[in-house]
């Protein structure tokens, strides 16, 4: 018998900390699939803007750590991400997103190797709506 629960358990044990900015927080063993909804759906809205791309992606993030007792690493995400000096930058976002999501799903989100600047050239090509939209600068002006 393929016992899920076992499975689950040994999420549970993995080490599930991670450290961006000097701080350290710690992934969530499992979440509904919903939690990845604000991420995933950047890619199937081409009039979002940038800023509403920004705000999902710390949603996701949000969605996909411990909170911790009161609310305090979500607290310390939000800090940290305010922060103008030593910010985390959208590379860094993307790489935590991108961690987090792959080990909520226990799949890579990209082909394993080094990436060529090439497209992969096997497998079904991508519909565009499953990738987020290429941000663009906003005026303040």
């Amino acid at each position: 018998m393929k016992d899920f629960d076992v499975l689950r358990k040994q999420r549970e044990a993995q080490d599930r900390m991670f450290q961006i900015g000097g701080e350290t927080f710690v992934r969530r063993a499992s979440v509904r699939p919903e939690a990845v909804e604000p991420w995933e759906s950047v890619g199937s809205n081409p009039d979002i803007t940038s800023g509403d791309v920004i705000a999902r992606m710390d949603e996701t993030v949000i969605n996909l750590i411990e909170p911790g007792p009161k609310g305090e690493a979500h607290k310390r995400w939000k800090a940290l991400r305010a922060r103008e000096d030593d910010a985390v930058n959208l590379g860094d976002m993307i790489d935590v997103i991108t961690w987090l999501v792959e080990e909520q799903s226990a799949r890579p989100t990209q082909s394993p190797g080094s990436f060529s600047g090439e497209p992969d050239t096997t497998g079904t090509p991508s519909t565009g709506a499953s990738s987020p939209p290429v941000l663009q600068e906003v005026s303040t002006a």
